[in-house]
């Protein structure tokens, strides 16, 4: 069987590599005559980017790791504030009132 690649242009080939594209090819399995692709075109291939668990910092926790309420309720307590506060509407300096967006639903 034969499978006919689209003819890419080199804008696709700078955003993906020829081989990138073939490695993404799951059912293709050889090359012309007997040759894996993998073993072809590994060496080509971009390298897996993925995040290292260590790497990751979560403000939540402590430095042992452990949840930190206190830290946490002081976040929650001034979004608490900032949402009590009054809000300058983009409309505030114009004298058109904000536009209804709301639905009549009795005439449907």
């Amino acid at each position: 069987m034969v499978w006919n690649l689209m003819p890419y242009t080199t804008k696709d080939f700078s955003i993906r590599s020829l081989a990138d594209r073939i490695s993404d090819l799951n059912h293709l399995l050889f090359l012309y005559p007997d040759r894996p692709k993998d073993e072809v075109f590994s060496k080509y291939y971009s390298p897996l980017l993925c995040e290292s668990p260590a790497d990751r910092s979560d403000s939540m926790l402590d430095g042992d790791g452990d949840f930190d309420l206190d830290d946490t309720m002081d976040v929650a307590r001034h979004v608490e504030e900032l949402l009590r506060r009054p809000m300058d509407s983009q409309w505030s300096g114009q004298h058109r009132s904000a536009p209804d967006w709301s639905l009549d639903w009795r005439g449907l």
